[in-house]
């Protein structure tokens, strides 16, 4: 496991995401992203075994990347500690307002 130390660490609503993303499961994307920059990811495998990743990035603020891959999936994620993402459902009395 690679870690970084605190000269090198950056926020992650100031990462830039860039790639291409050709069906990719949404988990091994959270793979990807784990181990370019650093992320850790937290969520129930079958809220997300269904979604495939179909984008390209190209320098995509990391809060874009994430709301776009889970709008319309009656999910969404929450940054905690400095390098994590938790993944959750919207509760069915919120989901008007996502």
């Amino acid at each position: 496991m690679a870690l970084l130390n605190a000269s090198e660490a950056q926020d992650i609503s100031e990462l830039r995401i860039s790639g291409r993303f050709r069906g990719e499961p949404l988990p091994a994307f959270f793979q990807y992203l784990s181990g370019t920059y650093h992320i850790r990811f937290f969520y129930e495998k079958e809220w997300v075994d269904t979604i495939k990743v179909h984008r390209d990035f190209d320098g995509t603020p990391f809060v874009q990347v994430m709301n776009s891959l889970l709008q319309d999936k009656n999910l969404t994620w929450r940054p905690f500690q400095e390098d994590a993402v938790m993944i959750f459902p919207i509760p069915s009395a919120d989901r008007k307002r996502y």
